[in-house]
């Protein structure tokens, strides 16, 4: 009788919001339907959320039409998030609505808990639990959707995530859409519609931030759309865990954004990107580490990326694959180790490259079929910074890469100075490599005998930071 007379409350309490009446999906489940009420969706949307909220296999359903809504924070839900389907449902900024409304401000998941708020914007954030998420679009149509915030000593009014999870939390996200448009930060609005990442916070107002847990959990990303945005995907601070984007042929995602997909310092993880069609301007697959050695500890076992069988069409001064150990010190182990494999890399401008290696150890590039106008199909160990000499690119296999419908500037693949015991293994001898390292093989190419590759600068435009 308490439990049916609490069920009584909470329908109440629902319906009072806005949102229609719970309606039982199976035994021990239920589901909350909410609709658009034309003006601002915040509250409706957090009380279906927080009736969900320990229920596991509850599921919020979104019926058709635009919801407009500010933050919203969501801990402990165990269930499903569903809409009428892509384009059906639309989830937009409350800005969107009406300019001279408040924009989306910065999420806390407990009220009660200062280190839960998360520096920057969050839409839709979920911490602890699991989220399956299918068949909506985020679509932020607001120049400027969020109220002024601050980070890097800068003020800022877009958008940084659109959906966050943090915390030992599981997520799914299948045939979901998210769509930017023009902004203030970057060009654009809508600057990290998914973020994987470990719970940060300032570490003085409007300042630096620093990570004080990670996130953990397994996660997957198929059948997705990311159309005009910044990152498309980040995933950071990953430990013990697993991410697949993509996957087979029958579940990979689309991108037309400045980088589809950047991971970075994930220890004791496993990344797959696979299967993707991606348009990039700036990074098809941006693979880093920045902190997983910024306190002299190594990860027991490095985080491990699989690129593979994607289609990358590469932008003007663009990259389709960079590899960055940037946290890893000159003659140390390994923080992350990647194997990049079976790709298609169309280069489509004159500046455009295929595969670049910064500070990387043992990654494995095989079997890429590189094509298109660009100064370099295939290059590591070229980039140095100032005082400290080149950085170390070492052993590297490269083998059995198609680089013969490429029209390089110089050499389709080059082992610049900063690199040591790599080996590349040609197709046949019209693999052309030039070669500056020390020690590296060379079985079944040609050596590149003309002029000394151009050096190419650091790819580097400052992406947004989180």
């Amino acid at each position: 009788m308490r439990r049916w007379i609490a069920l009584v409350g909470a329908v109440a309490l629902i319906c009072a919001l806005g949102v229609q009446a719970p309606v039982a999906a199976a035994a021990g489940t239920k589901t909350v339907i909410v609709s658009p009420s034309g003006g601002n969706d915040t509250a409706g949307i957090q009380a279906a959320f927080d009736a969900c909220a320990g229920r596991p296999g509850c599921t919020v359903r979104f019926t058709a039409g635009h919801f407009f809504t500010n933050s919203v924070a969501v801990r402990h839900f165990a269930g499903f998030v569903t809409g009428a389907g892509q384009g059906k449902t639309v989830i937009d900024s409350l800005r969107g609505l009406d300019p001279s409304l408040p924009g989306v401000t910065l999420t806390q998941f407990d009220p009660g808990d200062p280190t839960t708020l998360f520096p920057v914007p969050v839409l839709l954030g979920f911490d602890g639990g699991s989220v399956s998420m299918s068949n909506l679009t985020f679509d932020i149509t607001a120049a400027e959707p969020a109220e002024t915030w601050y980070l890097d000593y800068s003020a800022w009014t877009d958008l940084r995530v659109t959906v966050l999870v943090t915390g030992n939390t599981s997520s799914t996200f299948d045939r979901v859409t998210f769509v930017g448009h023009a902004g203030s930060s970057w060009g654009v609005n809508n600057v990290h519609p998914i973020c994987i990442c470990g719970m940060r916070q300032l570490d003085e107002a409007g300042g630096d931030w620093s990570v004080i847990q990670p996130t953990r959990g397994n996660h997957a990303i198929t059948r997705s759309t990311f159309e005009g945005v910044n990152n498309a995907i980040v995933v950071q601070q990953l430990t013990d865990g697993k991410l697949t984007v993509g996957g087979n042929a029958s579940r990979g995602n689309f991108f037309d954004a400045a980088i589809a997909f950047n991971p970075s310092d994930n220890p004791n993880s496993d990344v797959e990107f696979s299967y993707n069609d991606i348009d990039t301007y700036y990074f098809g697959a941006w693979i880093e580490d920045w902190e997983a050695v910024a306190g002299g500890q190594h990860p027991a076992r490095p985080g491990r990326y699989a690129i593979s069988h994607n289609t990358i069409h590469v932008g003007d001064w663009a990259n389709g694959v960079v590899l960055a150990d940037i946290g890893r010190a000159p003659g140390t182990a390994a923080t992350f180790v990647a194997t990049v494999a079976d790709n298609t890399i169309i280069l489509d401008a004159a500046n455009s490259a295929g595969i670049f290696g910064y500070n990387s150890r043992n990654a494995i590039i095989r079997d890429n079929a590189i094509s298109g106008v660009g100064p370099l199909g295939i290059y590591a160990g070229t980039s140095c910074d100032p005082g400290s000499g080149c950085d170390e690119v070492t052993g590297w296999l490269i083998l059995s890469n198609n680089v013969q419908k490429m029209t390089a500037a110089s050499a389709p693949i080059w082992l610049g100075p900063g690199t040591s015991h790599c080996t590349v293994v040609g197709t046949n001898l019209q693999t052309t490599v030039q070669d500056d390292g020390t020690g590296n093989v060379l079985i079944d190419v040609t050596r590149h005998s003309g002029p000394h590759p151009k050096l190419l600068p650091w790819p580097w435009k400052g992406a947004p930071r989180l």
